[in-house]
């Protein structure tokens, strides 16, 4: 009984201790890969890709920041239409998911799962 008293407290302690750790994990890499996304985007603005979608520097650059973090990127312009999507699923089509719409607005957004 006495080693199931001292036991539990260190369970407990060790699951607060990894969950810290996964929550600063998360935010680490949510902040590198909005670091990585803000180079994007000034890369997509600088050289006009929206009229031009074919510009290979700008598709390398996508499907590398895809590798990287074994995500999708898709290119939305401001009339929510689809410019590019790294798994050329949805190119052409109107993305007005809830996350879209308030990026758009200015509002961040982050989903871990």
């Amino acid at each position: 009984m006495v080693l199931l008293a001292g036991l539990v407290p260190s369970v407990v302690a060790l699951f607060g201790i990894v969950k810290v750790y996964e929550s600063r994990a998360v935010s680490l890499r949510t902040a590198e890969i909005q670091n990585q996304c803000t180079i994007l985007t000034n890369q997509i603005s600088a050289s006009h890709y929206f009229e031009d979608t074919s510009q290979e520097v700008v598709n390398d650059s996508l499907n590398q920041l895809t590798n990287i973090y074994n995500g999708r990127v898709m290119v939305i312009d401001d009339q929510l239409r689809v410019v590019k999507d790294t798994y050329s699923l949805d190119e052409g089509k109107l993305d007005v998911s809830e996350s879209v719409v308030r990026c758009m607005k200015g509002t961040s957004t982050n989903n871990y799962d």
